[in-house]
């Protein structure tokens, strides 16, 4: 697993798996422990590497089929599911093995109306860093707040249109992403629409003319096409929490998930929107359709008040 730190520095691997939105939760937690003067490695799919690396200076990021057989001080496996179990089974590990509490049914009874208490991912991951930090016997920095400890970049001035999703459900329409590019661009905002290459086609259909379209091919290509931006509107999606981890104010549009499942972490000045729709929230992380087929939970939510919440 690359070369080898010096005899007094604790090299720990922390794995997770998944995609942009699951690893940028896991930023706060790695920023925490690179402070406490571990050396660590982040084990995690490559198309992320160079992202995450940029997000956590002093962290390197390893693709699963590069790790070796280097002995470990410490894991703390921030993945914890059958995928991730063989993987970590695989490290040489001197010392402590840290997994990361899921809470499961507390997130899950945010579904049937539950109004107990559910910590955010990176709360969550803290948590658990903070066990391993405790493993280890290595004296840290008090707890951070569950945010990057700083924006990567300066705001600026870009109104930013993330109109993709990784699930179907949690797409708002083309037509009100359009309306509201349209009203920002009358308005003499610049605005920017964003998308995967993949979804290209759902870009064009919420760029009216004079509104640039930017599909990056990477996660930090997505990350350079947000430079400038000072707001971005967003569902529940990785592109969403990226922006708000480079220091972007979040209008996020939320439908069949649960806003406080754990995903909404960044605080003011941003807001979340949703309709309050008595069906919504349906599912944990989205799928392919409405099981009602309305949709209402989205649709209904207007261009009218996403203009109102990014200051039209």
């Amino acid at each position: 697993m690359g070369t080898n730190p010096p005899p007094d520095v604790a090299r720990v691997a922390v794995l997770r798996l998944g995609r942009l939105g699951d690893l940028v939760m896991t930023v706060p937690a790695l920023q925490w422990l690179v402070a406490a003067g571990l050396d660590v490695a982040l084990i995690c799919a490559p198309r992320y590497a160079a992202l995450m690396e940029s997000l956590a200076p002093g962290v390197t990021a390893l693709a699963p089929d590069d790790v070796g057989d280097e002995s470990l001080s410490a894991l703390l496996d921030l993945h914890r599911t059958p995928e991730s179990s063989p993987l970590a089974r695989r490290l040489t590990v001197a010392g402590p093995r840290i997994h990361l509490r899921k809470e499961s049914l507390a997130r899950r009874g945010l579904l049937l109306g539950w109004s107990g208490p559910a910590r955010t991912w990176p709360q969550r991951h803290l948590e658990a860093a903070e066990r391993l930090l405790v493993g280890l016997r290595v004296a840290a920095p008090g707890m951070p707040a569950p945010r990057p400890r700083a924006p990567l970049r300066a705001q600026g001035e870009v109104v930013g249109l993330a109109v993709g999703a990784g699930h179907e459900t949690k797409r708002w329409p083309a037509e009100h992403f359009a309306a509201v590019a349209s009203a920002l661009r009358d308005a003499g905002r610049e605005v920017v629409v964003l998308a995967a290459p993949d979804e290209a086609a759902w870009a064009y259909r919420a760029a009216p003319p004079g509104v640039e379209v930017r599909l990056p091919e990477t996660p930090l290509a997505l990350a350079e096409a947000m430079a400038g931006f000072g707001v971005i509107v967003g569902g529940d999606t990785g592109t969403t929490w990226l922006a708000a981890a480079l220091g972007v104010r979040v209008v996020a549009l939320f439908g069949p998930t649960p806003v406080r499942a754990g995903f909404f972490v960044w605080g003011e000045p941003s807001v979340a929107l949703s309709t309050g729709e008595r069906c919504a929230p349906c599912s944990m992380h989205g799928g392919p359709k409405c099981p009602r087929t309305h949709h209402r939970c989205m649709g209904e939510l207007l261009p009218a008040q996403v203009l109102e919440a990014v200051g039209l």
